[in-house]
């Protein structure tokens, strides 16, 4: 790929071409050369988009909520886009792909641009090219981006780090997952809302919520994609979250965020080494064999083998 036809796809996002912005999101997916190019040239070029990040548990309609709220922007004049990541195959690496189903009406608009990327069997809900999709939708002269991701339950925080505004969707019938968002979820959110609120027990829900969370400046709204109810209240919020992107208080927040994901991320990456180790040298297979046979217990096999991991980062200390 020459600097020519790199300069080409550039010039096409500036215009917004949306086959330029097409080839420019593939690349970063699949081409590395012709992403390098992209990115070098996409440095001299920055504009200011605010990023929403969206995650909830699959079937709390996390994707057709954010289809009516996108058209909503839409037909304010603003231009908006949407990364939908979706779940993907660990062999081919394929996705479900199945978010433009959902926001049909929205990706007639001339104003909304509709993206679905492959989560590559990532943990944590985002794609890689996620981060550089965004970029170029910014070039593109989007004023709104939203990244919607897998809908992982509690692992599904890491878009925190990446987004201005993190959106957690629940529906009235969720049930083991506000668990999870109790543990550890409340500290990623800028607002909760609860769609599907034409579903009896969304206000027990809120109601709920409301007596277990601790951040005063945390709000949850209530609103129903399907009928449109609530959708200007959920607008109205994300534009006034969207004021305090850059303040101290942002900032502050932001910093606990990425706390959060960084403890997140390196426990992902601690996992992935072990258990590469693992299968590599056998031990896996071994201890198996010993829980199975009874002369351990799963408990003891996990302690051992973190005491043996322990151990060698100890001796690379010395």
């Amino acid at each position: 790929m020459g600097s020519s036809e790199t300069e080409a796809i550039f010039q096409g996002i500036l215009q917004g071409d949306r086959k330029s912005i097409a080839r420019a999101i593939s690349a970063f997916e699949n081409d590395a050369v012709l992403a390098g190019e992209l990115l070098k040239r996409m440095e001299t070029d920055h504009r200011k988009i605010l990023s929403i990040g969206v995650t909830g548990a699959p079937g709390c309609g996390k994707s057709t909520l954010i289809g009516a709220l996108a058209e909503r922007m839409a037909e304010e004049g603003r231009k908006v886009g949407i990364i939908a990541v979706d779940p993907s195959s660990p062999i081919s690496g394929g996705a479900i792909l199945g978010d433009r189903i959902r926001m049909q009406s929205a990706s007639a608009h001339d104003n909304v641009y509709i993206r679905s990327m492959s989560s590559r069997g990532m943990r944590g809900g985002l794609s890689r090219a996620v981060e550089a999709a965004s970029s170029v939708l910014s070039i593109a002269g989007m004023n709104v981006v939203f990244i919607e991701t897998v809908g992982a339950g509690q692992s599904d925080i890491d878009v925190a780090a990446v987004v201005d505004v993190t959106v957690i969707v629940l529906a009235p019938e969720s049930g083991d997952e506000i668990q999870g968002l109790k543990a550890g979820q409340f500290e990623i959110a800028d607002l909760i809302v609860i769609n599907k609120s034409d579903i009896p027990g969304s206000e027990r829900l809120r109601a709920s919520l409301k007596s277990t969370q601790q951040r005063q400046s945390l709000r949850i709204l209530t609103a129903s994609a399907r009928e449109g109810s609530g959708l200007d209240e959920v607008v109205g919020e994300l534009n006034r979250l969207s004021s305090l992107v850059g303040t101290r208080s942002w900032t502050d927040e932001k910093r606990v965020k990425i706390r959060a994901v960084l403890l997140s991320m390196v426990a992902q990456s601690l996992s992935s080494y072990v258990m590469q180790e693992l299968r590599e040298s056998g031990l896996a297979e071994t201890v198996v064999e010993d829980i199975a046979n009874g002369r351990v217990s799963l408990q003891q096999a996990s302690d051992q083998i973190a005491t043996l991991f322990l151990n060698r980062l100890n001796r690379g200390k010395q």
